[in-house]
Protein backbone atom coordinates (compact mmCIF):
# COMPACT_ATOMS: atom_id res chain seq x y z
CA UNK A 1 0.00 0.00 0.00
CA UNK A 2 2.86 2.39 0.77
CA UNK A 3 4.22 1.70 -2.73
CA UNK A 4 0.72 2.27 -4.21
CA UNK A 5 0.54 -1.29 -5.48
CA UNK A 6 -2.65 -2.11 -3.53
CA UNK A 7 -5.39 0.07 -2.15
CA UNK A 8 -8.48 -0.53 0.03
CA UNK A 9 -11.79 -0.96 -1.78
CA UNK A 10 -15.25 -0.09 -0.46
CA UNK A 11 -15.59 -3.67 0.75
CA UNK A 12 -12.50 -3.18 3.00
CA UNK A 13 -10.58 -5.56 0.77
CA UNK A 14 -7.15 -4.70 -0.60
CA UNK A 15 -7.11 -4.74 -4.40
CA UNK A 16 -4.29 -4.22 -6.93
CA UNK A 17 -3.89 -0.75 -8.43
CA UNK A 18 -3.03 0.06 -12.08
CA UNK A 19 0.56 0.62 -10.92
CA UNK A 20 0.69 -3.02 -9.84
CA UNK A 21 0.53 -4.25 -13.45
CA UNK A 22 3.45 -2.02 -14.43
CA UNK A 23 5.41 -3.13 -11.35
CA UNK A 24 4.94 -6.82 -12.22
CA UNK A 25 6.63 -6.27 -15.58
CA UNK A 26 9.83 -5.00 -13.94
CA UNK A 27 12.79 -7.14 -12.95
CA UNK A 28 12.98 -8.50 -9.39
CA UNK A 29 15.57 -5.99 -8.15
CA UNK A 30 13.53 -3.03 -9.39
CA UNK A 31 10.34 -4.41 -7.81
CA UNK A 32 12.12 -4.96 -4.50
CA UNK A 33 13.65 -1.49 -4.52
CA UNK A 34 10.30 0.23 -5.04
CA UNK A 35 8.83 -1.57 -2.02
CA UNK A 36 11.92 -0.99 0.13
CA UNK A 37 12.00 2.75 -0.60
CA UNK A 38 8.25 3.05 0.04
CA UNK A 39 8.76 1.27 3.36
CA UNK A 40 11.55 3.64 4.36
CA UNK A 41 9.38 6.73 3.76
CA UNK A 42 6.11 5.38 5.20
CA UNK A 43 4.42 6.92 8.24
CA UNK A 44 3.52 3.55 9.74
CA UNK A 45 5.00 0.75 11.82
CA UNK A 46 3.84 -2.17 9.69
CA UNK A 47 4.86 -4.80 12.24
CA UNK A 48 2.30 -3.36 14.65
CA UNK A 49 -0.47 -4.18 12.18
CA UNK A 50 0.78 -7.76 11.87
CA UNK A 51 -0.24 -8.54 15.43
CA UNK A 52 -3.39 -10.52 16.27
CA UNK A 53 -6.66 -8.61 16.06
CA UNK A 54 -5.33 -5.83 13.83
CA UNK A 55 -5.99 -4.77 10.23
CA UNK A 56 -3.13 -4.52 7.69
CA UNK A 57 -3.88 -0.82 7.20
CA UNK A 58 -5.34 -0.15 10.64
CA UNK A 59 -4.89 3.18 12.38
CA UNK A 60 -2.99 1.54 15.25
CA UNK A 61 0.14 1.45 13.07
CA UNK A 62 0.03 5.12 12.05
CA UNK A 63 2.99 7.09 13.40
CA UNK A 64 4.18 10.36 11.82
CA UNK A 65 7.66 9.86 13.29
CA UNK A 66 8.05 6.34 11.87
CA UNK A 67 10.01 7.36 8.77
CA UNK A 68 12.57 9.36 10.75
CA UNK A 69 13.14 6.61 13.27
CA UNK A 70 13.33 3.98 10.55
CA UNK A 71 15.98 6.05 8.77
CA UNK A 72 18.12 6.18 11.94
CA UNK A 73 17.89 2.40 12.40
CA UNK A 74 18.65 1.61 8.76
CA UNK A 75 21.70 3.88 8.76
CA UNK A 76 23.02 2.06 11.81
CA UNK A 77 22.44 -1.28 10.08
CA UNK A 78 24.02 -0.11 6.81
CA UNK A 79 27.12 1.14 8.65
CA UNK A 80 27.85 -2.40 9.82
CA UNK A 81 29.67 -4.78 7.45
CA UNK A 82 27.27 -7.30 5.85
CA UNK A 83 26.94 -10.38 8.02
CA UNK A 84 27.58 -8.54 11.28
CA UNK A 85 25.23 -9.74 14.02
CA UNK A 86 23.74 -6.66 15.66
CA UNK A 87 22.59 -6.17 19.24
CA UNK A 88 19.08 -4.65 19.16
CA UNK A 89 19.49 -3.20 22.65
CA UNK A 90 22.55 -1.28 21.52
CA UNK A 91 20.67 -0.04 18.46
CA UNK A 92 17.83 1.05 20.75
CA UNK A 93 20.28 2.97 22.94
CA UNK A 94 21.63 4.75 19.87
CA UNK A 95 18.10 5.59 18.68
CA UNK A 96 17.20 6.93 22.14
CA UNK A 97 20.29 9.14 22.00
CA UNK A 98 19.00 10.64 18.72
CA UNK A 99 15.40 10.78 20.01
CA UNK A 100 15.58 11.51 23.79
CA UNK A 101 11.78 11.70 24.11
CA UNK A 102 11.62 7.94 23.56
CA UNK A 103 13.10 7.43 27.01
CA UNK A 104 9.80 8.61 28.50
CA UNK A 105 7.34 6.51 26.44
CA UNK A 106 4.62 5.62 25.85
CA UNK A 107 6.46 3.47 23.30
CA UNK A 108 10.05 2.67 24.14
CA UNK A 109 12.99 2.77 21.78
CA UNK A 110 13.40 -0.98 22.32
CA UNK A 111 9.87 -1.70 21.06
CA UNK A 112 10.17 0.61 18.06
CA UNK A 113 13.54 -0.85 17.09
CA UNK A 114 12.18 -4.40 17.32
CA UNK A 115 9.26 -3.46 15.06
CA UNK A 116 11.63 -1.82 12.60
CA UNK A 117 14.03 -4.77 12.70
CA UNK A 118 11.17 -7.16 12.02
CA UNK A 119 10.07 -5.13 9.01
CA UNK A 120 13.66 -4.86 7.75
CA UNK A 121 13.93 -8.65 7.95
CA UNK A 122 10.79 -9.03 5.83
CA UNK A 123 12.50 -6.96 3.13
CA UNK A 124 15.91 -8.64 3.37
CA UNK A 125 17.62 -5.54 4.76
CA UNK A 126 18.52 -7.72 7.72
CA UNK A 127 18.67 -11.50 7.89
CA UNK A 128 19.28 -14.06 10.64
CA UNK A 129 19.95 -11.28 13.11
CA UNK A 130 22.66 -9.73 10.93
CA UNK A 131 23.08 -6.75 8.63
CA UNK A 132 22.45 -7.43 4.93
CA UNK A 133 24.35 -6.06 1.95
CA UNK A 134 21.00 -4.73 0.67
CA UNK A 135 20.59 -2.35 3.62
CA UNK A 136 22.40 0.50 1.87
CA UNK A 137 20.22 0.49 -1.27
CA UNK A 138 17.12 2.39 0.05
CA UNK A 139 19.48 5.00 1.53
CA UNK A 140 20.83 5.82 -1.96
CA UNK A 141 17.75 6.30 -4.14
CA UNK A 142 19.67 8.14 -6.88
CA UNK A 143 22.28 5.42 -7.33
CA UNK A 144 21.70 2.27 -9.43
CA UNK A 145 21.83 -1.07 -7.66
CA UNK A 146 25.24 -2.62 -8.18
CA UNK A 147 25.61 -5.68 -10.39
CA UNK A 148 26.80 -7.69 -7.38
CA UNK A 149 23.49 -7.04 -5.60
CA UNK A 150 21.19 -7.50 -8.60
CA UNK A 151 22.77 -10.91 -9.16
CA UNK A 152 21.55 -11.94 -5.69
CA UNK A 153 17.97 -11.92 -6.99
CA UNK A 154 16.86 -15.15 -8.69
CA UNK A 155 16.79 -14.94 -12.47
CA UNK A 156 13.33 -15.57 -13.98
CA UNK A 157 12.77 -18.56 -16.24
CA UNK A 158 10.44 -18.84 -19.21
CA UNK A 159 9.94 -22.61 -19.26
CA UNK A 160 8.48 -25.35 -17.09
CA UNK A 161 8.24 -29.14 -17.16
CA UNK A 162 4.91 -30.91 -17.77
CA UNK A 163 4.64 -34.16 -15.78
CA UNK A 164 2.48 -37.25 -16.20
CA UNK A 165 0.39 -36.45 -13.09
CA UNK A 166 -1.10 -33.34 -14.75
CA UNK A 167 1.27 -30.96 -12.99
CA UNK A 168 3.78 -28.42 -14.28
CA UNK A 169 6.98 -27.74 -12.34
CA UNK A 170 8.86 -24.46 -12.67
CA UNK A 171 12.51 -24.60 -11.62
CA UNK A 172 12.61 -20.91 -10.71
CA UNK A 173 10.50 -17.75 -10.63
CA UNK A 174 8.60 -17.53 -13.90
CA UNK A 175 8.63 -14.49 -16.13
CA UNK A 176 5.53 -12.40 -15.56
CA UNK A 177 3.76 -13.22 -18.84
CA UNK A 178 4.48 -16.95 -18.51
CA UNK A 179 3.33 -17.03 -14.89
CA UNK A 180 0.11 -15.19 -15.74
CA UNK A 181 -0.85 -17.68 -18.43
CA UNK A 182 0.14 -20.71 -16.38
CA UNK A 183 -1.91 -19.55 -13.37
CA UNK A 184 -4.88 -19.17 -15.72
CA UNK A 185 -4.47 -22.70 -17.09
CA UNK A 186 -3.57 -24.45 -13.82
CA UNK A 187 -3.93 -24.03 -10.05
CA UNK A 188 -0.72 -23.23 -8.19
CA UNK A 189 -0.11 -25.78 -5.43
CA UNK A 190 3.24 -24.68 -4.03
CA UNK A 191 5.22 -21.47 -3.92
CA UNK A 192 8.82 -20.54 -3.37
CA UNK A 193 11.71 -19.94 -5.71
CA UNK A 194 10.01 -22.41 -8.04
CA UNK A 195 6.44 -23.69 -8.07
CA UNK A 196 4.10 -26.57 -8.84
CA UNK A 197 0.91 -26.06 -10.87
CA UNK A 198 -1.88 -28.61 -11.35
CA UNK A 199 -4.10 -28.83 -14.43
CA UNK A 200 -7.72 -29.85 -13.90
CA UNK A 201 -11.18 -29.55 -15.41
CA UNK A 202 -11.93 -26.36 -13.48
CA UNK A 203 -8.66 -24.68 -14.40
CA UNK A 204 -9.03 -25.52 -18.10
CA UNK A 205 -12.63 -24.29 -17.96
CA UNK A 206 -11.22 -21.00 -16.68
CA UNK A 207 -9.03 -20.74 -19.77
CA UNK A 208 -11.92 -21.62 -22.12
CA UNK A 209 -14.06 -18.94 -20.51
CA UNK A 210 -11.32 -16.40 -21.22
CA UNK A 211 -11.29 -17.28 -24.91
CA UNK A 212 -8.65 -20.00 -25.22
CA UNK A 213 -9.35 -22.80 -27.68
CA UNK A 214 -8.68 -26.51 -27.22
CA UNK A 215 -5.80 -26.26 -29.68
Amino acid sequence: AAARLVAPARTRELLPTPDYDTWLGSDAATRWRLVAEAWLAADRFFARSAEAGTHPLGQEAYAPAAAGLRLIVLRLVADAPPGTVLDLDQIADAVAWHRPRLRHGPLTAQQLVRWTWREASWLGLAALGAASSLACVPLRPDEPISTELTELFPAPVAHFVIQADLTAVAAGPLEHTVATELRMLADQESRGVGGVYRFGAASLRRAFDLGWSAA
